[in-house]
């Protein structure tokens, strides 16, 4: 009986971790995101130093 209340908790707690998870998933960025995003960070930067 203990080993079904053991099995239940572990399961609503790999649940719960991967509803947080899927929640909290960033998409991952293609190569033109980044580019400009690099080149934004780059400009910024510059900008501070002038």
């Amino acid at each position: 009986m203990i080993t079904y209340v053991c099995l239940g908790i572990l399961i609503l707690f790999v649940a719960v971790k991967s509803a947080v998870y899927m929640k909290h998933r960033k998409h991952t960025p293609s190569s033109d995101e980044l580019d400009l995003k690099l080149l934004s960070l780059i400009n910024q930067k510059s900008d501070r130093h002038d």
